[in-house]
């Protein structure tokens, strides 16, 4: 058996979540984990026979789905996709880009894929290539938010049809609506209410303190292994002591550290905010016309950026003391 559905993206943007409560309906099926067998290295020679050894215990009639957020960027996905599922579903969750960006820049960090840094100059030292040879992968904390780029890829191999895409706001605000639109795609029971939403419905919570991300990727060094040029991380098997030593530091985190370390959002200056909004806008505006509709909720920081010079337009600050004219 194959999987008749995919969770393809975007990164940092409610996939997790999305499969929690995806996997809890009575008809579907889904790994807990991310499969990623269409991107490389993990395809090796297209021999479909891996993927489908997942699903080998599984009874008829289950709508199989997988989740991995980094096909939808991957160029080399979507023919590979095509290839073997012809007429897979594709799911999309999309995410004001600079939000995104900001999220994936601390997820990156908290993998061990680049250094630790305050979000101000790591941003910067992104933009200038700095991280570019010593830290590939941290390219990807802009380019994963071109989404126009990477849906006309798909597009390319499927109907648009094919496609669901929802918005990050709309499972923010009203998840219950956004599993129903996806559960009418999917041809499933759409009245199924998942447990996690009467949990809180919060998985993957962000951790934005440099305290914290310090001692998580101690704990993380002792339990992955990274390959030459720092692009992926493997598990390892590490001794006994390194294993406690691994636990008891997520104890202290979850325990202790969470209770006393800031933890709020950062925010990005206004001159850096400015440049990631001049990244994303003409992909945007494209974006809008391909779907043939406004996508506001993916303008967070346009807007606000558009609202602040009204104000100073409207409002000119006062000159400082000694310079008012006469």
């Amino acid at each position: 058996m194959l999987p008749s559905f995919l969770v393809i993206g975007a990164q940092k943007s409610g996939s997790t979540f999305l499969l929690r409560c995806l996997a809890e309906h009575p008809d579907l099926y889904m790994p807990r984990h991310e499969t990623r067998f269409f991107e490389d290295p993990e395809y090796l020679s297209g021999d479909i026979s891996k993927l489908e050894s997942l699903f080998d215990h599984l009874p008829p009639g289950k709508v199989i789905g997988i989740k991995r957020p980094d096909y939808l960027a991957k160029p080399e996905c979507p023919e590979r996709i095509r290839r073997h599922i012809p007429d897979a579903k594709l799911i999309v969750v999309l995410r004001d880009p600079v939000e995104r960006a900001i999220s994936s820049y601390f997820y990156q960090i908290r993998q061990g894929f680049i250094p630790i840094k305050p979000l101000e100059q790591g941003i910067r030292a992104i933009f200038r290539g700095e991280y570019q040879r010593a830290y590939p992968k941290s390219a990807e904390i802009i380019e994963y938010g071109f989404y126009h780029s990477h849906l006309t890829r798909y597009l390319e191999h499927f109907g648009r049809g094919q496609l669901l895409i929802l918005l990050f706001e709309l499972i923010k605000k009203e998840p219950l609506e956004a599993l129903r639109q996806v559960y009418r795609f999917l041809d499933v029971d759409e009245r199924h209410v998942p447990e996690l939403l009467a949990k809180g419905g919060a998985v993957n919570r962000g951790v934005y303190s440099l305290t914290r991300l310090r001692l998580l990727t101690i704990a993380n060094s002792l339990r992955f292994t990274y390959n030459e040029n720092r692009t992926r991380r493997y598990r390892k098997c590490p001794p006994l002591l390194s294993k406690v030593f691994a636990r008891t530091v997520d104890w202290l985190d979850a325990k202790l550290l969470t209770r006393i370390c800031e933890n709020s959002r950062p925010v990005l200056s206004g001159e850096l905010k400015e440049r990631l909004v001049d990244v994303y806008r003409d992909d945007l505006d494209r974006l809008e016309e391909l779907l043939g509709e406004p996508l506001p909720s993916l303008k967070l920081y346009s807007a606000g950026l558009r609202a602040r010079e009204m104000s100073d337009t409207l409002n000119p600050p006062s000159a400082p003391p000694g310079l008012a004219s006469h």
